[in-house]
């Protein structure tokens, strides 16, 4: 679905006050700056809210895009706003992607992650989650508690999706249950290191498919 290296969605039925919630799920799904639009009262103009992880300036993007496609834009690196004619909509997507390797991206990978609590995988039930939860929204400024799990041997891995993009690793609890990590878009690199023992930093998150309700943890770096 997310193809682009800067993703836009929108609809016009979409309300201003959801659009930060829309930008901040597909972001902790994909990693990718993501751009987001809908109508406000005023039916010409759409309003929009975009986020990055911080390896893309948005408002440097923007500001590349210009008043061209955009009608306002502010904010700061990782989150911002925006505001564009409903006769521009169509080409932002095309003039996003285009803008972003004139402002190319930052690499964060080269940042040292430290850990808000160190967990085993027997603290990977709803307890846990139900002291987390209250801390959110999570999102700049907010971001989501990071744990970490030291010396942990997987049970098994594998990769998914349509193009086997992402990755599944199970862990064992040391009363026989297991415990399931993902992570959206990953490296080869991070693959090969959770194959064996490793350090793994990771966010508790509920999913929700298919009717079902999974507590799991999203893999941010093996170590």
């Amino acid at each position: 679905v997310y193809k682009n290296d800067v993703i836009v969605v929108g609809d016009m039925s979409w309300g201003p006050g959801i659009l930060g919630l829309v930008a901040q799920k597909i972001i902790d799904e994909t990693a990718k700056p993501v751009f987001v639009w809908g109508q406000g009262d005023d039916k010409t103009q759409l309003k929009g809210s975009c986020r990055s992880i911080g390896d893309v300036h948005v408002v440097d993007l923007m500001a590349h895009v210009g008043h061209d496609t955009l009608s306002h834009w502010g904010g700061h690196e990782q989150a911002g706003g925006f505001s564009l004619s409903v006769d521009k909509v169509d080409g932002l997507s095309t003039a996003l992607n285009a803008a972003l390797p004139h402002i190319g991206r930052k690499d964060i990978t080269r940042q040292a992650l430290s850990s808000d609590a160190e967990l085993s995988m027997d603290d990977v039930h709803a307890v846990t989650y139900g002291a987390v939860e209250p801390l959110a929204p999570f999102g700049v400024g907010n971001p989501k508690p990071l744990f970490s799990f030291t010396g942990v041997t997987p049970l098994a891995s594998k990769r998914f999706g349509k193009k086997n993009e992402h990755l599944e690793v199970i862990y064992p609890t040391t009363k026989g249950g297991r415990v399931k990590a993902i992570q959206f878009f990953v490296s080869q690199d991070t693959e090969e290191k959770a194959r064996s023992t490793h350090t793994l930093l990771a966010n508790l998150e509920k999913s929700y498919f298919a009717g079902k309700t999974e507590l799991r943890l999203r893999i941010v770096e093996v170590r």
